[in-house]
C-alpha cells in the first residue's frame, strides 16, 4: 500500500538521491503519515505541512539525539518540514504483550526508561518554537477542561472542579517547573528486541514543555504506579513530595488533550468515546 503524495516521492527522492522502488505505509495516526522507503528509510510526513513541531523535532534530535541512553531515530539532514531516517530494527509491543513480560523483563525496560527521562528531562535544548502548548492549549481550564466539563454530570463535575482546584493550589509552582518532554511516550512509539529490552524510542512530533510527570503518565494508565515506582529507581532528577497527585493529574490533562486535538484537527467522530472514558476515570478516582 502507497501512502505519499507525487510531491512527497520528489521530496524523499530528492534526499535520498535515488529513486523509490518500493514503499509500503507503516503508520497512518493522527499526526502523521509513516511509509518504509526501500525496505530501508523511514519517511514521516506530518498531516498539517505548516505545523513547527517537526522543526523542533528535528533540531533536537540533530543536537542531541546521539546523547540518548536509548537509541533515537538517526534523522538525515533535509531542508523540507518531515523526518526521515534509516530503518531501525525493533518491534513494538502492544498492552496485552506488554504486560505479560516477565517483571525481569519488565524491571530493566522501567530502568531504562527511567534512564532515558533523566536524559531528556535535563536536556538544555532550547529552540524557538519549543513551547508549552504547542497545538494551542494554552488555558488549561479554558482550552482543555471546559468542553470535557460540560459533558459531565453535575455532580461529578463539581467534584472534579474540586479535585482541580485542590490541585492547582496544593502542589507547588516549583515541582510542577516545566522542563523538555517527549509528549507522547507510550507503548506506541517504544520499540523492543527480541529479548524484550527497549531498542529504540521514535517520533518525538509532540515534544514540548510541561511537569516531567506528564512523561511517566502513559505507563500509570497501561499498569499502575508499579511500572511508575521502576521507572522512578533509575530516575535522577528530584520527583518532588506531589509525584503522584501529579502523574494523575497528567493522566488527565493528556486525556482532555486528546479530545482537545480531535475537536481541532478533524478526528471529531472519536470524541465521545474519549468523553465516556474520561467520565470513567473521574467517576473512579473521585469515589
Amino acid at each position: 500500500m502507497t501512502s505519499l503524495t507525487t510531491t512527497q516521492r520528489q521530496i524523499v527522492e530528492s534526499d535520498l538521491g535515488q529513486c523509490i522502488t518500493h514503499e509500503k505505509l507503516l503508520g497512518e495516526g493522527w499526526s502523521n503519515t509513516v511509509s518504509c522507503i526501500n525496505n530501508k528509510w523511514v519517511a514521516r510526513f506530518p498531516h498539517t505541512p505548516e505545523s513547527t513541531q517537526v522543526a523542533v523535532e528535528k533540531q533536537f534530535l540533530y543536537a542531541f539525539g546521539k546523547g540518548s541512553p536509548i537509541n533515537l531515530p538517526n534523522l538525515k539532514q533535509t531542508e523540507g518540514n518531515y523526518c526521515l531516517y534509516p530503518l531501525l530494527d525493533g518491534k513494538r509491543l502492544n498492552l496485552e504483550e506488554a504486560a505479560k513480560l516477565s517483571h525481569q523483563e519488565k524491571q530493566k525496560a522501567c530502568h531504562q526508561l527511567g534512564e532515558f527521562l533523566s536524559w531528556l528531562h535535563t536536556s538544555s535544548f532550547t529552540d524557538e518554537n519549543l513551547s508549552t502548548a504547542p497545538y494551542g492549549e494554552a488555558d488549561f481550564y479554558q482550552d482543555l477542561w471546559q468542553y470535557v466539563a460540560e459533558a459531565l454530570p453535575c455532580d461529578l463535575r463539581l467534584k472534579a472542579e474540586a479535585y482541580l482546584d485542590s490541585y492547582f493550589t496544593t502542589v507547588p509552582d516549583e515541582e510542577r517547573k516545566p522542563v523538555i518532554c517527549h509528549g507522547d511516550l507510550g507503548l506506541n512509539n517504544i520499540l523492543w528486541d527480541n529479548s524484550n529490552a527497549i531498542s529504540s524510542i521514535i517520533d518525538f512530533t509532540d515534544l514540548f514543555l510541561c511537569d516531567p510527570a506528564y512523561d511517566f503518565n502513559a505507563f500509570y494508565s497501561y499498569f499502575g504506579q508499579k511500572w511508575v515506582n521502576m521507572m522512578s529507581e533509575t530516575y535522577t532528577p528530584h520527583i518532588g513530595d506531589h509525584f503522584w497527585q501529579r502523574v494523575t493529574f497528567n493522566k488527565l490533562r493528556k486525556a482532555l488533550f486528546v479530545v482537545y486535538y480531535a475537536r481541532h484537527f478533524g478526528y471529531e467522530s472519536y470524541i465521545p468515546g474519549r468523553i465516556e472514558s474520561i467520565k470513567e476515570s473521574l467517576s473512579q478516582q473521585l469515589i
